[in-house]
């Protein structure tokens, strides 16, 4: 409304122009000032919004070919952080699954140079009545042949040096890590230690000593029927040997993860014995299994220790001990049919261990294989017991661990923003002193000009 206003005042001024005196015209230019002053005063703030939208579009022409190149330059750093992580953890974890990895300690180099244990210098017989012996016996020990990490020949000298001069060797669904020791033991040690060969029958349903025998008794499938494992059992007495069910508190134990045991539907022994079970471990390792003794005891069974020996690091337990009519394999054998033998126990274990040096060529990939261990973090998958031909025992889980994820991305940007700062930092800096430089420089020169000239 001001506008047309202002146009009907300036209409009836040029309709009476005509009749004002000649001092009161104005000229053109003033009248044209005239203009230009109502029309800003009519429009302060579109003029206002005119010069500050001018002064925006020139900062961005300005910053344009400056923000451009740093956006592509950012996207592309942060692709390639991307990128490179991802194949980094994907080359780590295959990496840490890969097998022939190098282990952490050189087990070839074990050795067992302490003075020999003897159990009957602090401990008591479980039998105290039980008279003179002559043979100091594990029943239950693995060797590289199976998951054990010591030849035969090093199994030897680890028992010999812990007390005993008669072992069992039962690697897992092999007889060849026993044919092998017993084969070693004639020929070095035949005055120190009898080798028995044997296996131990393993699956998802029970761990099972053959012991006495000469060839290896079929196993499968992973989880065996009952007939199953009484053929299995009947095979191992046509072999000569016999049959010992092996730490039942530990094929009972919850395995961690999932609500069942970690050799699930195991056996009751009253179906072993019916099936032709011959005699129970009672003690493995540090575990004394009183249940097992006194069924043992009940039934006439036949009553073993083993110290389940994987590693020279482990301490001896447990050992058996029988008066054999002479020393070799058929009197101790013997003897153990007729159930004649007892054993010492000790809770606490022997002090004297083996710690095998390292192994440099694991230390040469130790850092990249604990990167791969945090990121293996980031998932759980958990497979259950191994059954030894294969497969496991309970359903495979496997599940991605979000929030942990989730923080790690967080921490990743957190890192790549004062990585930026710093960045930007670093170039302030540089391009400061490369502009300090050229000052610098300038003024030497100019400096220089101005004594040449005073010089001519």
């Amino acid at each position: 409304m001001s506008g047309i206003k202002f146009r009907e005042d300036v209409s009836t001024e040029t309709l009476t122009h005509q009749e004002r005196p000649e001092s009161s015209k104005r000229t053109a230019s003033q009248y044209l000032k005239d203009i230009e002053r109502a029309t800003t005063n009519l429009a302060p703030n579109e003029e206002a919004l005119h010069s500050s939208q001018r002064r925006a579009d020139s900062y961005w022409q300005y910053m344009k070919p400056r923000i451009l190149p740093y956006l592509r330059n950012l996207c592309q750093r942060i692709l390639t952080v991307v990128i490179t992580l991802a194949i980094l953890i994907l080359v780590l974890l295959l990496l840490r699954d890969s097998e022939g990895l190098p282990e952490q300690y050189l087990w070839s180099e074990a050795t067992f140079d302490w003075p020999q244990v003897n159990p009957a210098s602090y401990l008591q017989p479980f039998n105290t009545s039980f008279g003179p012996y002559n043979v100091v016996l594990d029943g239950h020990s693995h060797t590289t042949y199976s998951d054990g990490r010591m030849t035969p020949e090093q199994s030897i000298q680890w028992h010999i040096a812990n007390g005993y001069n008669a072992v069992f060797v039962t690697d897992h669904n092999t007889v060849d890590g026993g044919l092998e020791a017993e084969r070693i033991a004639l020929e070095k040690y035949s005055d120190q230690i009898v080798v028995i060969p044997g296996m131990e029958y393993s699956c998802c349903r029970l761990h099972m000593n053959f012991i006495n025998i000469n060839e290896t008794v079929p196993v499968g499938p992973p989880v065996p029927t009952d007939e199953d494992i009484q053929a299995a059992i009947a095979r191992a007495h046509e072999l000569g040997g016999l049959a010992i069910i092996n730490h039942i508190p530990w094929s009972n134990s919850t395995e961690f993860g999932w609500e069942m045991a970690t050799l699930p539907n195991h056996p009751s022994l009253e179906s072993l014995v019916s099936w032709g079970l011959d005699g129970i471990e009672v003690v493995n390792q540090a575990t004394l299994d009183e249940p097992s003794l006194l069924f043992a005891q009940k039934h006439n069974l036949l009553i073993m220790t083993g110290t389940d020996m994987h590693y020279p690091y482990v301490a001896a337990n447990a050992w058996t001990i029988v008066n054999a009519a002479n020393f070799s394999k058929d009197s101790i054998m013997s003897e153990l049919l007729a159930r004649r033998n007892t054993f010492y126990f000790d809770p606490t274990g022997t002090r004297n261990v083996s710690y095998p040096p390292d192994n440099p060529a694991y230390y040469r990939l130790a850092s990249l294989l604990t990167l791969a261990d945090f990121f293996g973090s980031f998932y759980t998958d958990m497979k259950g017991m191994y059954s030894f031909q294969g497969t496991f025992c309970q359903p495979r889980i496997f599940y991605l661990h979000g929030t942990m994820v989730a923080w790690f991305v967080g921490y990743i940007i957190i890192a790549h923003i004062f990585f930026e700062i710093g960045r930007g930092i670093v170039i302030a800096i540089w391009h400061g002193c490369k502009r300090l430089y050229r000052y610098v420089r300038e003024d030497q020169n100019l400096q220089l000009s101005d004594n040449v000239s005073e010089l001519q």
